[in-house]
């Protein structure tokens, strides 16, 4: 028995094979921007079916605050000779309250891993409730530490509510009360990627629809948009780098003659401007790249989906890689 109400308990019946969590695992690996052209090359590791907890919390939370309230305006100014724009933010005292219930979902497995709560909780909230068999309450325990975050989740999105869109210097104080408690108890697959050596863990949600969360950046540096913006880069940063030369040199010799002086300083300016050109073009380069590189991965990915006798790509799926 716990020391606190449960008011309900659902058991959450898979409706997500394994099959599926691999089949969209691969959507997702090939889809994500951060991934390498290869990616799919990797293999599976054993795909493990885990049962954690979780608590639906209905939280009334009350708050009072102050805070500095910041108000952004345009002022010009001086450099030298040349007038310049610049942001100078204007705080102001403010203060305020707030009351409101929320319903968290909270872990409640004692040591359980989640590294992507919000996917579970998007998970629950939209599975269909034929996917729940309601369970008996009494045979879960529930715990503080679970409690304690939705109560600090509740008053966080409580003061977050009206709160200035910037400020600084918040204090806040006030109470958040328990009205009900339900557990859920979950199906998750969990297995790990492995991709050059690198095991990534992969997890999702087996109620519901399927969408495995994984740590993007766990597979390492993406070599070929590396590759691709240097490829880019290159060029001006070589035209620029000669161009800065040559003129240096031409400054180094304006003793000898006032003509190569003339011409050094517009050369140094070009080719300054031509390497940092660079930083503003890199925005465009990176668009260009990341088109490129999912056509790339979704070419690769039909091949895998059909050799392994998965579905093919639906209309939805399709747009990933839009």
């Amino acid at each position: 028995m716990s020391d606190f109400s449960i008011s309900n308990a659902f058991y959450g019946k898979e409706n997500i094979s394994e099959r599926d969590f691999r089949r969209e695992t691969l959507i997702r690996l090939a889809a994500s921007e951060k991934t390498s052209n290869d990616i799919l090359s990797g293999s599976f590791g054993a795909v493990e079916t885990v049962r954690n907890e979780y608590l639906r919390v209905k939280v009334q939370a009350e708050i009072s605050y102050t805070c500095l309230a910041g108000v952004d305006r345009k002022e010009e100014y001086w450099d030298g000779d040349t007038k310049r724009t610049r942001t100078v933010t204007d705080w102001t005292p403010t203060s305020g309250t707030n009351k409101a219930e929320y319903s968290p979902i909270v872990t409640n497995t004692a040591k359980a891993k989640v590294d992507f709560l919000h996917n579970v909780r998007k998970a629950i909230s939209t599975s269909p409730s034929e996917n729940w068999e309601s369970t008996d309450p009494t045979s879960y325990a529930v715990s503080a530490n679970a409690i304690s975050k939705a109560k600090s989740y509740a008053q966080d999105e409580c003061f977050r509510a009206v709160a200035p869109s910037k400020y600084k210097d918040e204090k806040v104080s006030g109470k958040a009360d328990v009205t009900d408690i339900v557990v859920l108890s979950v199906p998750e697959y969990k297995t790990v990627y492995n991709y050059n050596g690198r095991n990534v863990d992969i997890s999702a949600v087996a109620v519901g629809t399927p969408n495995p969360q994984f740590n993007e950046y766990g597979f390492g540096a993406d070599k070929d948009r590396e590759n691709a913006l240097k490829k880019k880069k290159m060029p001006f940063l070589i035209a620029g780098g000669a161009l800065l030369l040559l003129g240096v040199v031409f400054l180094c010799l304006m003793s000898v003659s006032s003509l190569l002086a003339t011409l050094g300083y517009p050369i140094v300016i070009i080719g300054v401007g031509l390497m940092l050109s660079t930083l503003f073009l890199q925005r465009k380069w990176n668009k260009q790249i990341t088109s490129s590189k999912l056509q790339v991965k979704k070419a690769e990915l039909v091949k895998v989906l059909e050799r392994e006798g998965y579905s093919p790509l639906t209309s939805e799926e399709e747009k990933l890689f839009a």
